[in-house]
């Protein structure tokens, strides 16, 4: 059997399934909930299919299907209705409509070796649009939601070092 996503409405006391995914072959790599409508979930599968539930996990729908491993899901929120994706080869994808409709804003990845070999995916909390993106490359940031991206210059050399774990 496939992954299974399991929601509590008293502390952890008792669960409840409301997803379960037939494929054995899929994982659960991401759930978010849109903060702006907190009954909005999202998933993501990793071999690139996008569900969402409007109605607290009751529910669910494929909004997407990239067709390509992916590995991470992030809502915005800061901007109602923004939803990104990290893949591991084949970059970022930004849906400004709740799924609806995606955008690959990781065309700017062209001139950083390596960046679209993915290993985090952090939105900046303190300025609206402003993501980081850590890969193979080294870590990339945008303040325009993903339309142009600039590198953080580190002390090591671009690729020299593997950064697993970031925050901000």
């Amino acid at each position: 059997d496939g992954p299974t996503i399991y929601k509590t409405t008293d502390c952890s006391r008792t669960w409840q399934s409301v997803y379960a995914e037939g494929r054995p072959d899929q994982r659960l790599v991401a759930i978010a909930t849109d903060v702006q409508h907190s009954n909005v979930l999202y998933g993501a599968l990793v071999g690139g299919d996008i569900l969402m539930s409007n109605d607290s996990g009751s529910s669910w729908r494929i909004v997407k299907r990239f067709g390509f491993n992916v590995e991470d899901l992030v809502v915005d929120t800061g901007t109602p209705g923004r939803i990104y994706v990290a893949t591991y080869k084949n970059g970022i994808f930004r849906s400004d409509d709740r799924g609806t409709t995606w955008v690959d804003v990781s065309t700017g990845f062209n001139s950083f070796t390596g960046s679209t070999q993915f290993y985090r995916l952090v939105i900046n909390p303190s300025r609206r649009n402003s993501l980081f993106w850590i890969s193979k490359y080294g870590i990339l940031r945008s303040d325009d939601a993903g339309a142009t991206w600039s590198d953080l210059k580190l002390i090591t050399p671009p690729g020299s070092v593997n950064i697993y774990a970031f925050a901000v």
